[in-house]
């Protein structure tokens, strides 16, 4: 996995962990920018690009919770960087 930037704020992303394994990302899989909270997903070429919320609002309602809780965590450590 290469150097990329948030496409919502521009943060560079050079690393992503896997909730569930080790693996690496694929083309279609979510992340979440760890400075905006953003939700991105993986395109065919690895590039983050903006994950549409039309499309995070027809997610599983499991999929938008553990979402919501690692956004959630995010914040609450930011603050307490702050």
């Amino acid at each position: 996995m290469g150097k990329d930037n948030c496409p919502y704020c521009g943060y560079e992303v050079n690393a992503a962990t896997n909730m569930n394994d080790d693996e690496l990302p694929r083309p279609h899989d979510l992340s979440i920018c760890l400075n905006c909270t953003e939700v991105m997903e993986y395109g065919e070429d690895f590039a983050l690009q903006k994950f549409p919320k039309v499309l995070f609002d027809k997610l599983p309602q499991d999929v938008i919770a553990n979402i919501r809780r690692v956004q959630t965590t995010i914040a609450g450590v930011k603050a307490k960087m702050n």
